[in-house]
């Protein structure tokens, strides 16, 4: 199962207090609603639409597509904000 950190600024969190186990249509577009409603605060989305990214990667995936995104999550770089 992915990791999907859960890092944020200003406290938004929405894709962790969200139920991301079932990821429907009507859930996905709320996600994308929120994060486009903070669009004004361009790290807090851009850190949000990660998270959704990898929400999208842990349930629409193949597991192959899964280890390797693992993978890259797990390098030790540092993850710039852009």
């Amino acid at each position: 199962m992915l990791e999907v950190p859960y890092y944020k600024l200003n406290n938004y969190k929405f894709i962790k207090k969200m139920d991301t186990k079932k990821l429907d249509e009507k859930s996905l577009k709320i996600m994308v609603d929120k994060i486009i409603s903070i669009s004004n605060d361009d790290e807090a989305a851009h850190s949000e639409e990660d998270d959704l990214h990898l929400v999208i990667i842990e349930q629409f995936c193949p597991e192959w597509v899964k280890k390797q995104v693992n993978r890259l999550s797990e390098s030790d770089f540092c993850r710039w904000c852009a």
